[in-house]
């Protein structure tokens, strides 16, 4: 160990040893269990060895005094448990006491009011009582229940760190999002923030797990995480061999099955083919909320069809209950769809893409996020290399959340596929699931007041066997006609009642579709716009969609109970 990292580690534990003492909870972080509707893991660390206990109430308020006359249910956990790894560059690391309480029989879309805490063992008696040291109150409303046909929303981010740029990222997460002032999103807040792999980019430096708990607990701790390994949590003991430790000892999720470990084999980080087993856990899985069934893959453990994994996934699609979810949406570190020059050919990527896309194609998956790439990246719907707009999947590449390692604006690639590459800015994803049928996504650079790239996704399953999605563009343009043919009859069944009525109005047929018309080509026009370039700041680049393109590709328009015009046209493109 240098003396840099020496001194880095001597200030992290002595500004953790000053701050917090005895029972004090620190790094204090919500994950979802299984159901995650139902569920929910409340972890933290204490320096020294403390229980564990969560006190929960069906409240929102914040101040403690409100909670002294409400029912209050506290929840015992197993001890806190400290763990250990060797990495080469760093040496000997001890972890904290890290401190799991799982919270059952929640009620689905409820907002809880809970603190976490404990007392020392040696002062510990086999009642749970006051003595306790407690966290703040803290609050989080849990998702929706399955089968609930009730509009929801992700947060999606990817190789978050911990630098300014990664705070500006959650903190827009948790604020940002609330200023959806279009009909459909006003008031939904998101349940869950997915994070596509690449936390900490601690790469074997513990200490740094316990400084990027401590950055993100403010938002996570009211937040739930939902997260997987990407490469920079493989993190191989240099004595033991193991893999992944960090990550597997801080972070329970929705698993299947208790966890499946073995030292790691040989490690090539020059073309990403890694020999590391870690099956069930946290490090795959799948869970259900709302409309919506999630799947959680690793790119890092193995993925070819004769593994754990594999078999696993194709499983659980087969076992999907479309009736209840009939959204399908998997998360990846790895990109399987990448035009940038970055990370190109890796072998942990194509060998799962390989393996494993037929596997969602057959199912009808609508969407794939990754991270990875140090860019936004969003595709047509496409499978197989090709363009696919009836059947296919859009791949999402979200890894600028902020991390140390900077962005990649570096594309190659001119594929038919492509929709949207911006290297130039950090920042987050938000998707909005509407119905059964159509979801919204968006990008937001941090700092910016409206997305810069949107698109409305067709659930390929629900177009498929409800005939919903237009096969080609003599599809689009029946449903043109039926629209004006519609728009007629209305025309003219108001000209009839003006006439009754004596009053007066567009009279002329072509005039009142004319108008009708014009609104829909503004609104189809600014949608295909950025916010740079509404407010006359961006020029029109690659980044963004070309429109007279865009209007062909335009798969549907449909209706709503919105506030006004605008808002009840969603295209799709």
């Amino acid at each position: 160990m240098n003396i840099h990292h020496f001194l880095q580690l001597a200030l992290a534990v002595l500004s953790l040893s000053q701050v917090y003492s005895t029972c004090t909870p620190s790094q204090v972080i919500l994950t979802p269990g299984k159901p995650a509707a139902s569920t929910m893991w409340v972890s933290w660390v204490t320096v020294e060895n403390c229980t564990s206990v969560v006190e929960l109430v069906e409240a929102s308020a914040n101040d403690a005094a409100t909670h002294d006359d409400l029912a209050v249910v506290r929840v015992a956990g197993s001890a806190g448990k400290k763990y250990s790894t060797t990495y080469e560059a760093y040496g000997f690391y001890e972890s904290d006491f890290i401190h799991h309480v799982r919270l059952d029989n929640l009620q689905s879309e409820s907002i809880y009011t809970y603190r976490a805490g404990g007392q020392l063992f040696d002062a510990a008696s086999s009642a749970v009582d006051a003595d306790c040291t407690y966290s703040a109150y803290k609050t989080f409303r849990t998702p929706l229940a399955p089968g609930s046909r009730s509009p929801m929303r992700f947060a999606i981010v990817g190789d978050l760190g911990q630098t300014e740029d990664s705070l500006s990222t959650v903190q827009e997460v948790r604020n940002t999002t609330l200023l959806d002032y279009s009909a459909i999103g006003r008031g939904i807040e998101p349940t869950l923030m997915m994070l596509v792999g690449d936390l900490s980019y601690a790469d074997g430096f513990g200490p740094r797990w316990d400084s990027w708990g401590e950055l993100m607990s403010p938002v996570l701790s009211e937040l739930p995480l939902v997260a997987f390994s990407g490469n920079h949590e493989v993190e191989e003991d240099s004595v033991t061999g193991e893999t992944f430790m960090h990550f597997r000892k801080r972070f329970p999720m929705p698993e299947s099955a208790p966890e499946q470990t073995a030292p790691a084999g040989t490690l090539s980080w020059s073309d990403y083919d890694l020999d590391t087993t870690y099956d069930y856990g946290s490090s795959y899985f799948s869970f259900d909320t709302g409309m919506v069934h999630s799947i959680c893959l690793n790119a890092y453990t193995h993925t070819e069809a004769s593994s754990l994994q594999y078999q696993w996934l194709e499983n659980d699609l087969a076992a999907i209950d479309r009736e209840a979810t009939p959204w399908v949406l998997v998360f990846v570190h790895g990109p399987w769809y990448n035009s940038n020059q970055i990370h190109q050919s890796e072998v942990a990527t194509t060998r799962m893409k390989a393996a494993m896309e037929p596997l969602l194609h057959q199912y009808r998956v609508a969407t794939v996020w990754a991270g990875h790439v140090h860019a936004y990246e969003r595709t047509h719907p496409v499978y197989m290399e090709q363009r696919n707009n009836e059947s296919g999947t859009v791949y999402v590449t979200i890894g600028d959340g902020g991390n140390r390692e900077g962005l990649y604006d570096y594309w190659e690639s001119s594929a038919e596929w492509i929709a949207v590459q911006n290297g130039q800015h950090y920042g987050r994803g938000d998707l909005l699931v509407v119905n059964e049928t159509h979801a919204r996504w968006q990008w937001w650079p941090n700092g910016y007041t409206e997305a810069e790239d949107e698109a409305w996704i067709v659930n390929p399953h629900t177009a498929v066997s409800e005939g919903s999605y237009p096969t080609s563009y003599g599809a689009l343009i029946g449903a043109a006609v039926a629209t004006v043919l519609i728009l007629a009859a209305a025309a003219a069944a108001i000209k009839w009642l003006r006439s009754k009525q004596g009053t007066t109005g567009p009279t002329d047929k072509a005039e009142l579709l004319g108008e009708k018309a014009s609104s829909l080509h503004g609104l189809e026009m600014e949608q295909r716009q950025s916010p740079g370039q509404r407010q006359g700041k961006i020029p029109p680049s690659n980044t963004n969609r070309d429109a007279a393109l865009a209007q062909q590709e335009t798969a549907g328009i449909m209706t709503a109970g919105a506030e006004d015009d605008e808002e009840t046209i969603w295209t799709h493109p």
